[in-house]
């Protein structure tokens, strides 16, 4: 039997739904069955910069996050050049919604 062991970012400006998108998927997730792990970046609306949430979907206990990254989705294209370059992400698979 395969073992389900996922993580999606989702990112964007502040104030674009990124919040929302990953609670509406983490919630998706959890009533199909899996274990969810989340973790919510966001900074100083002063300084301008992206947040993102990283949501871990898997069919076994899980504790913690980790570094890879299987999708992302961004609501533009700076926060996928943000976000791989300040964290050297190796990312499988980019989405773009506008």
């Amino acid at each position: 039997m395969s073992s389900t062991d996922f993580t999606w970012l989702i990112g964007g400006p502040q104030g674009s739904g990124v919040e929302s998108g990953a609670n509406i998927f983490s919630k998706v997730c959890a009533q199909m069955g899996y274990q969810i792990f989340g973790k919510r970046e966001f900074y100083s609306n002063i300084k301008g910069e992206h947040s993102y949430f990283t949501v871990r979907v898997s069919d076994e206990n899980i504790h913690s996050n980790v570094n890879d990254v299987n999708l992302m989705v961004s609501f533009d294209a700076e926060t996928i050049f943000v976000i791989t370059m300040k964290f050297l992400l190796m990312v499988e698979l980019f989405m773009i919604l506008n």
